[in-house]
């Protein structure tokens, strides 16, 4: 419920993974935000120069144009953070970033780590603006304050939104 007027109805599991706009995203959980305009796109995916000075690959939508703002929705649980030990690999932050592992991600400075119980949670500068990840304890990886890390995720996992906070859905 918003203002008193019921937004979306739905199983728990259907309403997070797939909310109907930026106020459900933001109402059921932390997200990472991250604005920013539409650039170009190669025919797969658009690119969105974001608040931080780096490229974010998304989706291409025949509803997204060019110079389009919008915001992307990275949940923490689904973003993936290593630490970068080769300099020669280090994303500057003109990357574009898909995740995926491979081929792309933003690199940064841990801010802090913060233990949350079963899972710990890695605030990370990623050019003067945070991003955060979270991770299980279980899955820690050797990474503390002050490490350079890359982060990374599944192009499936970004959700887009408008200014006006509505979804962008249409995947070609």
């Amino acid at each position: 419920m918003n203002d008193g007027r019921l937004v979306q109805v739905g199983e728990p599991n259907e309403v997070y993974r797939d909310p109907k706009n930026k106020f459900v995203e933001e109402f059921l959980g932390d997200t990472n935000f991250v604005s920013g305009t539409v650039s170009d796109s190669d025919g797969q995916y658009s690119y969105l120069v974001t608040e931080f000075d780096s490229e974010i690959r998304v989706p291409v939508t025949s509803k997204i144009q060019p110079e389009a703002s919008l915001t992307v929705s990275l949940r923490p649980e689904f973003m993936q953070i290593a630490p970068l030990t080769d300099e020669s690999t280090r994303a500057s932050h003109q990357t574009r970033a898909d995740g995926n592992g491979g081929g792309g991600g933003v690199s940064g400075t841990v801010e802090s780590t913060i233990y949350r119980g079963s899972s710990i949670r890695h605030v990370v500068d990623i050019g003067g603006e945070q991003l955060f990840v979270e991770q299980s304890v279980t899955d820690q990886s050797a990474i503390d304050e002050g490490d350079t890390v890359e982060l990374s995720w599944d192009i499936d996992d970004i959700l887009l939104f408008r200014p006006d906070g509505t979804r962008v859905r249409d995947r070609q």
